[in-house]
């Protein structure tokens, strides 16, 4: 009994003591690219505390062109404006042409080849976020790469802006979200929840510059600009859900983060906040 017992340590010890093992969760590890699930066929595994995934289907879903070299094991990612080499067990990585030391090696998993997934999306402009609780990493190529920046002239209410739009003022929707009325020509349909996103957007966004991303559709029947609306690195479309100012409402084909707009509509319903507080 006594062996068995001794074994049954070792092995706890040697898959969690023991660096360079990777470690697995009980339901896995998912990787969001861009708003969307990305699915693998094999999960992403952390190793010393940081989380490697599988070459190849991350960065295809970029567009790389992928080349292995099985003569000094590296690979090679080609991007239009980025070449990125890794060396399997190689701790120093390069991307064009410039030296980079890796967090963690790249590494073959049962005959995949696996590299550290912060270091790959931060080198592509991207930003990775982990959440722990729901075990996701997230990466948005995105948040750099928004359809330019532009001055918010004006707030109309808490889903809809005015802004100098190249070169003329646009009246812009924020996409997958609404706030009740604050300025309908009907004034019973006002309501004090529908002023305080106003306020909360004019607060926030007002004279600001701010990241225009387009998605499918660019106009609606009315010909306001459909988009979403990056703040200093950080989607603002998700960030009134977050402070319970507005709720979720995504209409295809618009549904790029569709997603996470509800994963925050739903924290902040748990967390009580701005409508969701019932003594609001």
């Amino acid at each position: 009994m006594k062996k068995i017992i001794l074994i049954i340590i070792l092995a706890i010890m040697l898959t969690y003591v023991i660096p360079g093992v990777p470690s697995y969760t009980e339901e896995g590890i998912r990787l969001y690219v861009n708003g969307h699930h990305l699915s693998l066929d094999q999960e992403p595994v952390i190793i010393d505390g940081r989380t490697l995934v599988p070459v190849r289907r991350v960065l295809t879903a970029f567009g790389a062109d992928i080349q292995w070299d099985p003569s000094d094991r590296s690979v090679v990612a080609t991007f239009p404006n980025t070449t990125m080499e890794l060396g399997i067990d190689q701790s120093l990585a390069t991307v064009n042409g410039q030296e980079h030391i890796l967090e963690a090696p790249p590494t073959i998993i049962q005959d995949r080849t696996f590299v550290p997934v912060r270091f790959v999306a931060e080198s592509l402009g991207a930003r990775v976020t982990w959440d722990g609780n729901e075990q996701i990493v997230y990466i948005d190529s995105e948040r750099i790469n928004y359809h330019g920046e532009y001055k918010v002239k004006r707030v109309v209410d808490g889903d809809t802006i005015v802004v100098d739009y190249k070169g003329q003022e646009e009246t812009l929707r924020l996409i997958g979200i609404d706030t009740p009325e604050s300025v309908h020509p009907d004034q019973e349909r006002n309501t004090t929840e529908g002023k305080e996103a106003a306020r909360y957007t004019k607060e926030i966004l007002g004279g600001r510059l701010v990241g225009i991303q387009l998605d499918v559709q660019e106009r609606d029947q009315y010909g306001r600009l459909l988009a979403y609306v990056w703040l200093d690195g950080e989607l603002y479309n998700k960030m009134v859900v977050e402070a319970g100012m507005a709720t979720v409402a995504t209409y295809p084909p618009n549904v790029k983060y569709e997603e996470i707009l509800i994963k925050a509509q739903e924290e902040a319903r748990m967390g009580k906040k701005g409508f969701w507080n019932s003594v609001f």
